[in-house]
């Protein structure tokens, strides 16, 4: 199994990023929640929106003094659902959803449950127009925590209304733009960024990320450079330097740069999952295996830390262990085919034929055109002495890709099926001319 273990590595551990990090919010929201669904909300004394509350109530006894109910009802209504508003931009308040001390800042991203609350917050919140700074501020973050990033554009665009140089909201703006891919807003947002504060290491580092997303990948690593001139120990800046280094190949400078990022952000579960990686990649295994362990203690839901980490533990022979890293990472919803192909290949190496076909067919059935699990089905079935099954499987896939033919010619487990006359008709029919 040595070459499909092979295929299987180096197709398949990439360096991932990411900047979401579960948060779990207080019992607060769901007390909000309820008073939400009820509509009833106590004012509090000092409400931004006292004059326009007064007003309401001016209007809703003015209409009943006249027997206008109909007009009464609907400003009652009009003014509880204003009230609403501002109890739920109040609570948006409350959230802790970005960390402006990093930057690019934490999202703290919430689960399901909670993102569909803050979406509630945001459909009542939304209501109202005129807002100060700091609240639009407030809803472009939530905005940001459940990928609305469009609609958290807009925000900041207003919350810069009040102050074309606020430097919070210029940089959330800019992070709003990357998100939304209007990179090159995003980067003259930076810029703009550094005349207001050329000595602000984040910008650059910021900075470079997009230029590396724009393909400009000399300037990014400048831009990163100029953010450790200005401050040695930017974690942020060696951890993405060290990103674009490793995606160039230039994997021995990455791993340096992984390796002293972790001294001063040493609980940044990426770092430690990209970390892996290229130890991995550069024949380090066992540290590899270290790295991704960290990964998953500092965020134990780390389904691609799981995922990369069975890949290394097949690599070196601990299949077992391989099987359960590789059900980890798809139970936390990284049902991808190559997990399954994975899993199929450490089953296949532990005895466990029928498990590993099924994990196979599990694989083509999330990618109809995966070449290599119907190659290892075969392969399995002819282990079994299955044989018209395992040449099903080879033509299988040879009808996406006639170009694999030499390959399955060098594969071991197929001598007895070389003898068979049915082998032969299915060569001479993809054969090259």
């Amino acid at each position: 199994m040595d070459i499909l273990i092979t295929i299987l590595i180096i197709s398949t551990v990439v360096i991932t990023t990411t900047f979401l990090l579960l948060f779990q919010y207080k019992d607060f929201f769901y007390d909000l929640l309820a008073k939400l669904q009820k509509h009833s909300f106590p004012v509090k004394k000092g409400h931004e929106a006292d004059a326009v509350i007064k007003k309401f109530k001016r209007q809703i006894k003015s209409a009943e003094n006249k027997g206008d109910d109909q007009s009464a009802q609907k400003l009652t209504h009009e003014y509880q659902s204003y009230l609403n508003a501002w109890e739920a931009q109040y609570s948006l308040r409350k959230l802790p959803l970005i960390d402006y001390k990093n930057n690019p800042p934490i999202i703290n991203g919430p689960d399901n449950k909670k993102i569909t609350n803050i979406k509630l917050l945001l459909d009542y919140s939304k209501k109202l127009t005129e807002l100060s700074l700091e609240d639009w501020l407030i809803r472009g973050d939530a905005y940001l925590v459940i990928e609305e990033n469009s609609l958290a554009v807009k925000s900041y665009e207003k919350a810069l209304l009040h102050d074309t140089r606020n430097v919070t909201a210029l940089s959330s703006y800019a992070i709003s733009l990357a998100r939304s891919d209007n990179l090159k807003a995003a980067l003259a947002t930076y810029e703009q960024l550094l005349k207001i504060e050329p000595n602000q290491p984040d910008y650059y580092t910021n900075k470079g990320n997009v230029l590396a997303d724009l393909g400009r990948q000399e300037e990014a690593l400048q831009s990163y450079d100029q953010a450790l001139s200005l401050d040695k120990t930017h974690g942020n800046a060696l951890y993405n330097r060290a990103n674009l280094l490793s995606d160039l190949g230039r994997l021995s400078e990455a791993l340096s740069d992984y390796n002293t990022a972790v001294k001063y952000i040493p609980e940044f579960p990426d770092l430690h999952n990209d970390l892996g990686n290229t130890l991995s990649i550069l024949g380090n295994p066992e540290e590899a295996i270290e790295s991704y362990s960290k990964a998953i203690e500092l965020r134990p839901s780390y389904a691609r830390a799981y995922y990369n980490m069975a890949l290394t533990l097949t690599r070196v022979g601990r299949y077992a262990k391989a099987v359960e890293a590789f059900d980890r990472s798809v139970r936390l919803r990284l049902d991808i085919p190559e997990a399954h192909y994975g899993k199929g290949i450490a089953l296949s190496n532990i005895e466990e034929p029928q498990k590993a076909l099924d994990a196979f067919e599990r694989a083509i059935i999330l990618k109809a055109d995966f070449s290599e699990a119907y190659i290892a089905k075969a392969r399995m079935h002819s282990q079994l002495n299955e044989y018209d099954l395992a040449i099903d499987q080879l033509r299988n896939a040879l009808d996406i890709s006639s170009d694999i033919l030499q390959q399955i010619e060098n594969i071991a487990d197929f001598s007895q099926l070389r003898t068979m006359e049915k082998y032969g008709d299915l060569v001479k029919k993809y054969m090259p001319d």
